[in-house]
């Protein structure tokens, strides 16, 4: 598991189906509550985490990490848009912001930019299989273990 981030590919043309099933961390601690539920693709590169901070941040959040190097950051900061489908049917378009981690570079969804992030994630859950795509990057993730996941995530979070 990654830091508490997500990223994207900007340049090159890709498309990666996620293996791993879905797992949890209790990240609590003395400073407050921190639940996350992430899954990795089969090489470990692209990682999709659903986050609820209940401490500094008290948000939840949807990161993506692409394994795309931190160097490339000509696009950081901005707010770009990204499209998830799930089983097929396209949601509402998301709005993340391209952000730098230790060694890569992520997308950051969080409520403040998608409002509609409370009711996306239970529709996450019961998903057979997730894409999002960026401009001319695409990731496939499977929803298998996806339910139990993101449900403790949902009701852990209590703000």
């Amino acid at each position: 598991m990654r830091g508490l981030l997500l990223a994207t590919g900007l340049i090159l043309a890709t498309t990666a189906t996620a293996q791993a099933e879905w797992s949890t961390e209790d990240g609590t601690d003395e400073a407050g509550r921190l639940f996350l539920a992430y899954s990795t693709d089969a090489d470990d590169v692209v990682e999709w985490q659903v986050l609820c901070d209940e401490r500094a941040e008290r948000r939840l959040e949807f990161l993506i990490f692409t394994g795309e190097p931190a160097e490339r950051k000509k696009a950081l900061g901005r707010t770009l848009p990204l499209s998830l489908a799930i089983d097929g049917a396209t949601v509402t378009p998301l709005t993340a912001q391209l952000m730098v981690g230790k060694t890569e570079l992520y997308f950051r969804v969080d409520e403040d930019a998608a409002g509609t992030l409370r009711q996306l994630v239970p529709a996450m859950a019961k998903a057979d299989t997730m894409v999002m795509s960026y401009a001319d990057t695409e990731w496939t993730f499977d929803g298998a273990g996806a339910k139990p996941a993101l449900a403790w995530v949902i009701n852990s979070c209590t703000f």
